[in-house]
């Protein structure tokens, strides 16, 4: 129930005509040229797409985008660079824990490798120690 009370939510939005969006003259003719009718087609442009309208400058460009974020939208090349985000991060996490657990291979190697000497150690000196108390004895 509560997805569907989403989804009519969201639909409205979607189908809310560009030119009823309170947005500049500018960036409404722009839209209208181009043929943008409504916020679902605006939501499928690239940015490219977005950039390359006819008198489309930055600031017209950002009122657009903002007026979207407003509305609590994201455009779809948005979503794909979070979701391609996400997947860069979750690949960095994996090789930082390949590299954590290479690091902790090699100081467990160093451990191992000074108990080895530290037993030898004690066995060189230790043994001799002993072996002179008992010729002295």
């Amino acid at each position: 129930m509560e997805e569907t009370d989403e989804k009519n939510e969201i639909e409205p939005i979607l189908l809310r005509k560009t030119r009823d969006l309170s947005l500049s003259s500018r960036a409404t003719n722009c839209l209208r040229r181009h043929d943008v009718n409504n916020v679902n087609e605006l939501l499928h442009m690239s940015y490219n797409e977005l950039a390359l309208i006819r008198n489309m400058g930055p600031k017209t460009l950002n009122e657009i985008i903002d007026k979207v974020h407003s509305l609590g939208l994201k455009f779809d090349w948005e979503k794909e660079e979070q979701e391609k985000s996400l997947e860069e991060r979750i690949e960095e996490a994996r090789e930082k824990k390949k590299q954590l657990k290479a690091n902790i291979r090699k100081e467990k190697d160093k451990i191992s490798e000074a108990k080895r000497l530290y037993e030898a150690y004690k066995l060189k000196y230790h043994g001799k120690h002993h072996e002179s108390e008992n010729e002295r004895g």
